[in-house]
């Protein structure tokens, strides 16, 4: 297909006006070339056309002044003014991670936030007189409703492993399980769910199913496994690394009843 080498500056505008619309300001050169199509102008043919990539924009009626993404650009009412708008869209006082998964490319990121008020996030919050979170206590219940959630998939409490495999974008982190709860016990219970036992993955995995999943990721990578590498490479559907250890009690002992490693 032949490449155009001409366009009426309507065709510009709209193209520029399009990507203004993607990102909720205007547009940086770099920023116009990641959001345009091959079909459009670059940004290089715009500035020519109009002389500067400013010119450009005022020509299409676009405020150049519009801050772009660098934060020293946003005042401490702007940035506040971020913080509440999201606080509105999620209907509570946002923790960090809620933040940053909802701000708008203008919005100014967490850590701004954070560095422009003090160092701390809570002090922002207070500035922006948003009420007071109990951050713990939001994420033990995302953790407590994530955890039951998956329990109702799989018809027993999850191990581990079996969380990481079925959970999904919106719920939390193995990490952020273990930085509220002492252990991974303690997490189920605290879900009303029974603390996973060697009797859930023994009714789920036979023998066979456990030695074909340790063989499988030992061909991969030419060698018996570690028990990172097992966590890392195991297929999907087949047991984790607390099952393999809860049926052979250690991981060295799981190894030599599977022939990856010799006895002594």
């Amino acid at each position: 297909m032949p490449i155009r080498k001409t366009y009426s500056d309507e065709e510009i505008f709209a193209s520029l006006r399009r990507v203004v619309k993607i990102l909720g300001r205007r547009p940086l050169r770099r920023e116009y070339e990641k959001y345009s199509y091959d079909s459009e102008p670059t940004a290089h043919t715009i500035a020519r056309r109009f002389g500067s990539w400013k010119e450009a924009l005022i020509a299409a009626g676009i405020d150049p002044k519009n801050p772009g993404q660098n934060p020293n650009f946003l005042t401490d009412g702007e940035i506040l003014e971020h913080l509440r708008e999201i606080a509105r869209v999620v209907g509570h006082t946002p923790s960090v991670v809620e933040y940053n998964a909802l701000r708008r490319p203008h919005m100014a990121c967490s850590t701004t936030i954070s560095e422009r008020f003090g160092g701390r996030w809570e002090y922002a919050i207070e500035v922006a007189g948003l009420p007071e979170r109990n951050s713990n206590k939001i994420e033990r219940k995302r953790i407590i409703k994530a955890l039951q959630e998956i329990a109702r998939k799989l018809g027993h409490s999850p191990t581990k492993s079996e969380y990481k495999a079925n959970r999904i974008k919106d719920m939390p982190s193995e990490k952020a399980i273990s930085r509220n709860f002492n252990s991974w016990a303690d997490a189920l219970k605290a879900a009303g769910l029974k603390p996973c036992k060697c009797s859930h993955t023994e009714r789920k995995y036979s023998d066979e199913e456990i030695r074909k999943a340790l063989v499988a990721v030992a061909n991969r990578i030419g060698h018996a496994p570690s028990r990172n590498e097992y966590r890392r490479l195991h297929p999907d559907g087949s047991p984790g690394l607390n099952t393999v250890v809860c049926r052979y009690k250690t991981w060295m002992e799981a190894l030599k009843q599977n022939g990856l490693l010799d006895g002594e």
